[in-house]
């Protein structure tokens, strides 16, 4: 995964354990997050589904969303762009 708290700066680069939460990652030019990833369906005719949730420093749930493998999340509220890989491709 990726993580963005300002596109004018380079991403936070992380591989996430599926079902755990991150440690906490100062993005430059915004604030401190932690981030989980959990499949949800591995079988969808669109590919992976997982859902990615957004937390404060603290483990705090700030926003969560389901996101497909190869795509960007935008949490706008924190100025947070996530791009995920699938599992099988960031192995």
């Amino acid at each position: 995964m990726k993580l963005f708290g300002d596109l004018r700066a380079l991403p936070a680069e992380l591989q996430l354990i599926p079902g755990q939460l991150s440690d906490p990652i100062a993005l430059q030019g915004n604030d401190t997050y932690r981030v989980r990833i959990t499949p949800t369906d591995m079988v969808s005719r669109f590919g992976p589904i997982y859902s990615l949730v957004l937390s404060d420093a603290k483990g705090t749930a700030l926003e969560q969303m389901n996101i497909g493998s190869d795509t960007t999340a935008v949490f706008p509220r924190f100025g947070v762009q996530a791009y995920v890989l699938s599992i099988e491709q960031a192995m």
